[in-house]
């Protein structure tokens, strides 16, 4: 199974996390406003569940440094360097020197890619469920 294609969301009927596979997304007209995301659960007879589109993440297919996957929206912290943001993924336009993929967008220095160096990272929370994590002052 290739983790890059799970996603998570916080499931809209009581508001716990379930990772799967996005199954259903009704858009509205061409602006691409998301109405819905189903998730169907990837643990066995999970089922499928309507989700908060705006706690959608796509997993990274890395693990930190305590062999947790990775997921957009999750705040991580490197103790060695104090470097601590949220993953984003980014576009070559907005990416760090002009790479696209899954960075940490760092609260103090801007986004830093992160390449090869993911196991040195923790994620202490992520930002729906600990926005409070991105104000703490170092």
């Amino acid at each position: 199974m290739n983790n890059r294609y799970i996603f998570r969301g916080k499931r809209k009927d009581n508001g716990e996390w379930i990772e799967g596979w996005i199954t259903t997304q009704y858009k509205k007209g061409f602006d691409g406003e998301i109405l819905f995301t189903r998730i169907k659960s990837n643990v066995f007879g999970g089922g499928e569940h309507l989700v908060d589109t705006e706690t959608v993440g796509q997993c990274t297919s890395l693990k930190d440094k305590n062999g947790k996957l990775i997921f957009e929206g999750d705040i991580v912290k490197d103790k060695e360097s104090g470097l601590f943001g949220k993953v984003i993924f980014a576009t070559a336009a907005d990416g760090f020197d002009g790479m696209a993929g899954f960075m940490v967008d760092d609260v103090d220095d801007g986004l830093q890619n992160y390449n090869g160096f993911w196991h040195l990272v923790e994620v202490i929370g992520n930002i729906h469920d600990n926005p409070e994590l991105l104000e703490v002052e170092r």
